[in-house]
């Protein structure tokens, strides 16, 4: 029985011998052409492949491959690739040597000025080119006015209202909700500021010794254009 379990051991082991001296080894070490410096945590990985690896700290690499055809590539970044076909037939010793690649990037502009402003700027240079499309559109909208007598606050009155316009038609509002101080009577009413999508600033004026002051903000909700 002895003799049996030594045969089959030995069995096994003449049948691996051929599969372990199939596996040989590819290494060197991945650096720079111009400084000869090495390139640490380069990345070598084997085309059509999962294989690969990644070289150390000193660039240095190995890599355990089959007795077969290859196509390596050692990359870096910054750097170009380098690429070796080799069929191994015994181990080899490969230490490519990358050429440094300018990266090329658009050209940025450095300006003091805010983004924003330009972004603005560009849209109300286009705003008539899609005024003269617009059919419709509706907004929704809070005027707060201020009315003064000399340096003191006389009156304040505050509206929520719903605009509608269309191509052809005048601007419609509907009030939502509206609330005024207390030395407002109910016989005074204030009417809601109309105004325009389209224009650029908003001026309100009286020929009144009391001055106003008004407050719009205004949320687009829906327009179509054709």
């Amino acid at each position: 029985m002895t003799f049996r379990v030594l045969s089959i051991a030995l069995l096994f082991q003449s049948l691996a011998l051929p599969v372990l001296s199939q596996v040989l080894t590819l290494s060197g070490t991945v650096r720079d052409a111009v400084t000869n410096s090495p390139l640490p945590a380069a990345n070598i990985r084997v085309l059509g492949t999962a294989k690969g690896t990644i070289a150390n700290s000193m660039g240095v690499y190995r890599l355990a491959l089959e007795k077969e055809r290859f196509t390596v590539v050692y990359s870096f970044i910054g750097y170009r690739s380098d690429t070796l076909h080799v069929s191994l037939e015994q181990a080899i010793e490969y230490s490519p040597r990358l050429q440094p690649s300018a990266i090329l990037m658009s050209e940025v502009l450095v300006t003091n000025e805010d983004p924003a402003i330009a972004i603005m700027r560009e849209v109300i240079r286009r705003k008539k080119e899609w005024t003269a499309n617009l059919r419709s559109y509706e907004f929704e909208a809070f005027t707060r006015l201020v009315m003064r007598f000399d340096s003191a606050i006389s009156a304040i009155t505050e509206s929520y209202t719903t605009g509608y316009w269309r191509q052809g038609d005048t601007l419609r509002e509907v009030i939502r909700q509206q609330r005024k101080s207390e030395n407002l009577s109910s016989g005074v009413r204030v009417k809601p500021i109309r105004f325009h999508l389209s224009h650029d600033s908003i001026f309100v004026t009286r020929n009144s010794s009391d001055s106003m002051k008004t407050a719009i903000g205004c949320q687009w909700t829906s327009g179509s254009a054709e």
